[in-house]
């Protein structure tokens, strides 16, 4: 970390501390009332750290803005002049989303301070970046290929956590760090004799933004149930025998992610050592995977990794499949799903598990095959052409031929060929006589493949079969 940053994160410290002490000649009552007010901890530190910024570049105090607001009139005025003219210059300097940030921050005092009934009634329209930056979501060779690179058994397991639905990106240590009993699969009475067991085979429920004191579960307003599938399972029994094995003692309250010899990377590995992992930590450690393996962008002039935290979270959304957008949000962690799961008719975390647990595996069905996803890929090659008219004894004759041993790629080669010599086309519906997609009519095991490529399902049938379709 350079001279210049350590400066300024100690004098944003140092000052967030002399605004909430009582006894200091700085203390603000309104910022210390409003700060102490939230319990995670990147809300609290994103917010003090904008109005930090702010304070720096306006010399306006949370204090200042409230007393302003209140008073109505010029006051007023002139402080709605000076937060839209340090808004429109940061936009100005390309800092979009800290524009938006700085009036998230602003709208978010001026309510918990009752100067605001809601955000709507702010008189500074809220900023939006003009340009959305691009969002890269990995397929799952992809995946596979930063699982290669990972280097450590802590990381295979950091990328299946998100890959598989995990959590949020900040679940690791938000409100506090994630123990081993947060993984509520997790047999404890094993773990006391060494041994590392799960209640389920087909997926792994995890507590996110909650904490567990002996057998009670302790949720916030943001608590959820996420889930993980049996590789994710696999490769967490690797890392904690792994722990086993070099004379760890593992508990009930024992961190769920600890420091690694990768660790020693960090740009931040000269300060304080702790006994867990940061969030953000983990998101280098996902990033700088992303680098090794290869994929990376060009970004302002600098070579940046391609895939995140975020990037595998997304790829686990693209994979649910056959869920209503709530369940899917719910899994996500969306507050608008969790809010309607957990907060309606079910409000015991014990019986969530089991309500979205069926809802996980029957979203991920297509993942949770015993087949490789290889042989699964040549299935889903077989079967499209099935499914465009290709006669059964030709594809037997294709696989005799290629053999069991052939890529996917030359099955694909000959049953195009095939295809064509056949004038076969591929199967079109119309959607609503406006918009042609592709469509095609698969079995459950043929959903890896085309999830990852972006197909939808429109309908199960009654015969097992599955319609998926890709716009054109």
């Amino acid at each position: 970390m350079s001279e210049k940053r350590k400066g300024k994160i100690g004098r944003f410290r140092e000052l967030s501390r002399k605004w909430q002490d009582e006894k200091n000649a700085e203390y603000d009552k309104d910022f210390a009332l409003w700060i102490q007010s939230f319990t995670p901890k990147y809300t609290v530190s994103s917010y003090e750290y904008i109005t930090f910024r702010m304070f720096e570049h306006t010399g306006l105090r949370p204090k200042d803005i409230v007393e302003c607001y209140r008073a109505g009139g010029q006051r007023r005025n002139d402080l709605i002049d000076k937060l839209r003219a340090y808004i429109k210059r940061t936009i100005q300097e390309g800092k979009e989303v800290t524009a938006e940030k700085a009036w998230v921050t602003v709208v978010s005092l001026l309510v918990h301070r009752n100067c605001l009934a809601t955000q709507s009634q702010f008189e500074i329209k809220q900023p939006k970046p003009e340009f959305l930056p691009p969002q890269y979501i990995p397929t799952q060779e992809e995946y596979e290929t930063m699982q290669r690179y990972a280097g450590s058994a802590r990381n295979r397991f950091l990328l299946a956590y998100y890959r598989w639905g995990g959590g949020r990106l900040g679940s690791a240590d938000d409100p506090e760090p994630a123990r081993l009993s947060c993984i509520l699969d997790l047999d404890l009475d094993a773990l006391v004799k060494k041994q590392i067991k799960f209640s389920h085979a087909t997926s792994c429920a995890l507590l996110i933004y909650g904490t567990v004191r002996g057998k009670e579960i302790r949720r916030y307003a943001e608590t959820y149930v996420g889930f993980i599938a049996p590789e994710a399972i696999k490769l967490l029994t690797e890392y904690l025998e792994e722990r086993l094995r070099a004379g760890e003692i593992l508990t009930p309250e024992s961190y769920l992610f600890i420091p690694d010899r990768d660790d020693n990377n960090s740009p931040y590995k000269n300060m304080s050592p702790k006994p867990f992992v940061s969030s953000r930590s983990l998101g280098r450690q996902i990033a700088a995977i992303s680098k090794a393996a290869g994929y990376t962008v060009e970004e302002n002039g600098s070579t940046v990794a391609k895939y995140t935290a975020h990037s595998l979270r997304r790829l686990f959304y693209n994979s649910l499949q056959g869920l209503e957008d709530v369940d899917r949000e719910c899994l996500h962690g969306h507050i608008k799903g969790v809010k309607a799961r957990y907060h309606g008719s079910v409000d015991e975390i014990r019986k969530v598990v089991e309500l979205m647990r069926g809802k996980y595996e029957f979203g991920m069905r297509g993942y949770l095959s015993d087949k490789s996803p290889e042989d699964v890929r040549k299935l889903i090659v077989i079967e499209s052409a099935r499914q465009q008219g290709l006669p059964e004894e030709q594809i037997t004759a294709i696989q005799r031929a290629v053999g069991m041993s052939c890529t996917v790629e030359e099955l694909r080669r000959m049953i195009g060929k095939k295809l064509n010599e056949r004038g076969l086309s591929k199967v079109t519906a119309a959607d609503g006589g406006h918009r042609p997609y592709e469509a095609r009519l698969i079995g459950e095991a043929q959903l890896i493949e085309h999830a990852a490529m972006g197909w939808e399902i429109v309908r199960e049938l009654e015969n097992g079969q599955i319609l998926v379709r890709k716009p054109s």
